[in-house]
């Protein structure tokens, strides 16, 4: 978990034997859910967590969630995934697959919609030049 890392009220996050890395400036909004193990829902297997796990195929592989990245509102985030630095996940968006790195995707199944600006990282160094200026010198 990196720093300054925002996760609303209400939301998931499993991370299983795999495991899920959000760095610095994350924000997950209400009701995100980041699931780095499902069970196979082709059939080939059974499913649920009754079930020894000798009868099931459980997927778990790692999510990462890099640097500047916001995930939207009731979104899902599957196994595996990783969502680009500086990425934005609209609401309700389900996101199976890697997320390029400034883009701003959209949808079930989430798709590209447009770049993202990058004016924030300047931003960045505004604030951590704040947060490190000498006691009693302000800003």
């Amino acid at each position: 978990m990196g720093s300054y890392v925002h996760i609303a009220s209400h939301s998931v996050l499993t991370g299983g034997v795999a495991g899920i890395v959000v760095q610095d400036f994350a924000n997950l909004s209400q009701r995100v859910n980041v699931f780095a193990n499902s069970d196979d829902y082709s059939g080939e297997s059974m499913t649920n967590p009754m079930v020894p796990d000798r009868f099931k195929k459980l997927v778990q592989e790692r999510v990462v969630i890099r640097k500047h990245v916001i995930i939207g509102c009731g979104s899902v985030v599957l196994p595996g995934v990783e969502i680009g630095e500086g990425s934005a996940i609209g609401a309700l968006s389900l996101v199976n697959h890697d997320i390029e790195k400034w883009s701003i995707y959209a949808g079930v199944p989430a798709r590209k919609v447009k770049n993202r600006s990058r004016e924030l990282l300047r931003l960045e160094n505004e604030f951590v030049a704040s947060m490190v200026a000498p006691m009693g010198r302000k800003n």
